[in-house]
């Protein structure tokens, strides 16, 4: 019996998940949308639509995205990590294929499901560094990658996140840091790190700490800071921030149904 192989040799395998290489061809997109919420002429009276964990729930991520389309009262949109399962490339291209639908500006936090395998250099390609920041009149976000587990390999320190803490301090009327993890999670923390983070939050003037990964909505009241965990998408999830003078109110929203949770 004769046995014929139709493939052999070591040829590349162009369609590989596991390789650094986008189909999409757009990058830098947070810088670019960065320029555009800081020419939107923002004061410190803004609103804010936040949305987490898409991963596998592509559907629900469109549905929110049309929605939030159809709002007018949305001034720009936050993504706070895990938009994708296993970060394969793939799954980098079907998140960006359906983030361009978004007519809103957008930014993207890394989370700890995009940082697997060659995630971070699909993230930077796409997106630019994990650690950023944006700023208009007294207000500022502190974007930072706090993937520990996942960037050991990278040499990951919190010691950006703590310069722009620290000196952001009294600058601000709003100081909001955005992470993918819990800064409480004892898996990814130790007891020491889980006490400096607090301390610094706390003690350095941040108003807001918001994060994703739990995929369950929750607001927890801390020493001189109040932390958001941003819910899942599954079934139209996500929330409304919208800071004034007054301070912030904060909605539980599945998909055009919304209820105020925190004034």
């Amino acid at each position: 019996m004769a046995v014929v192989l139709v493939a052999g040799g070591c040829a590349e395998f162009k369609g590989s998940p596991f390789t650094d290489i986008l189909t999409e061809s757009k990058r830098n997109w947070n810088a670019t949308n960065i320029a555009k919420i800081q020419n939107l002429g923002l004061t410190d009276h803004f609103k804010i639509a936040l949305i987490s964990d898409t991963h596998s729930n592509y559907n629900d991520l469109r549905d929110v995205i049309n929605v939030l389309n159809a709002r007018s009262d949305i001034d720009f949109v936050i993504h706070v990590g895990d938009f994708t399962n296993q970060g394969y490339n793939y799954e980098y291209d079907y998140f960006i294929e359906a983030m361009e639908k978004m007519k809103k500006p957008f930014v993207v936090v890394i989370g700890n499901h995009d940082s697997v395998g060659k995630g971070p250099s699909l993230y930077r390609q796409a997106f630019g560094s994990e650690n950023f920041t944006i700023e208009f009149a007294k207000t500022k976000f502190i974007f930072a990658n706090n993937n520990r587990l996942d960037f050991i390999d990278e040499g990951w320190n919190a010691q950006w996140l703590e310069n722009q803490v620290q000196n952001s301090q009294a600058k601000y009327e709003n100081l909001i840091v955005v992470h993918h993890v819990d800064a409480t999670n004892p898996y990814y923390f130790n007891e020491k790190s889980i006490s400096d983070f607090n301390r610094l939050y706390a003690d350095d003037g941040v108003n807001w700490v918001i994060n994703g990964h739990l995929h369950t909505f929750n607001i927890t009241e801390h020493s001189n800071y109040k932390q958001l965990t941003v819910p899942r998408v599954e079934n139209g999830q996500y929330n409304v921030m919208e800071f004034n003078a007054g301070g912030t109110n904060v909605w539980y929203c599945q998909l055009r149904k919304c209820e105020q949770v925190s004034r």
